[in-house]
């Protein structure tokens, strides 16, 4: 996984989204200022506590969170596909390379539970 200085996930801390390191500003807050128009000068002032450093960087994880969704590294992970939720599902999931079990292939049809 790239390593990046700057951001941290910390569930205490805005519920493990991802921040900037020691602050409670999250890298979506940075982006939607962004995405609204505001300028990096606009950021800092607004957060005094940011770096031009941390918005960079905050794009950059933002860039390669985009690019490695659905790329996390699965080994030893299954999913169990309810009853409730069509067969068909695990093929799709397989597809995308998730492996998974529909509950039908694994669990007693007559279960209570």
């Amino acid at each position: 996984m790239e390593q990046f200085q700057r951001i941290s996930h910390d569930i205490g801390i805005m519920g493990g989204k991802a921040c900037i390191t020691g602050t409670r500003i999250t890298v979506s807050v940075i982006l939607t200022l962004i995405s609204e128009g505001a300028t990096i000068d606009e950021i800092l002032t607004e957060y005094p506590c940011l770096t031009a450093e941390d918005i960079a960087e905050a794009l950059r994880y933002a860039a390669w969170a985009c690019w490695n969704q659905g790329r996390t590294d699965r080994t030893g992970m299954k999913i169990l596909i309810d009853m409730s939720i069509p067969q068909k599902y695990e093929t799709l999931l397989a597809i995308r390379g998730i492996e998974a079990l529909h509950w039908s292939d694994v669990g007693l049809p007559n279960a209570t539970d």
